[in-house]
């Protein structure tokens, strides 16, 4: 767990804004006078959240490395880095899985 409560709502921000995301990719309202609103993200929109979990991943390894709950041998270690370093010292549901999202997300 992050020990340090402002990085942990930081984090918990920016994951509740990839969750907002992930809600839907057409939302409509309807403003006073009967007047509609119809909204569709744009294409290139689709991987962002996708995208942006795996940075939040990238921030959440780095803080826990920095308190010391995750030991990386590397001074300025990448993704890839800190998730095999933290590969046995975190309960991953299936690493392999988030491994070969992280690979795709570079491809």
């Amino acid at each position: 767990m992050i020990r340090d409560p402002q990085a942990r709502s930081e984090i918990a921000r920016e994951w509740a804004a990839i969750r907002k995301l992930c809600t839907g990719s057409h939302r409509q309202s309807q403003l006073d006078g009967g007047l509609f609103i119809n909204e569709t993200p744009p294409e290139n929109f689709y991987n962002l959240p996708f995208l942006l979990a795996y940075a939040v991943l990238d921030q959440v390894l780095a803080e826990l490395i920095d308190q010391g709950t995750i030991h990386c041998q590397k001074r300025r270690p990448l993704l890839g880095d800190k998730m095999a370093a933290s590969a046995n010292a975190l309960p991953w549901q299936n690493y392999a899985l988030v491994d070969i999202g992280k690979t795709a997300r570079t491809s």
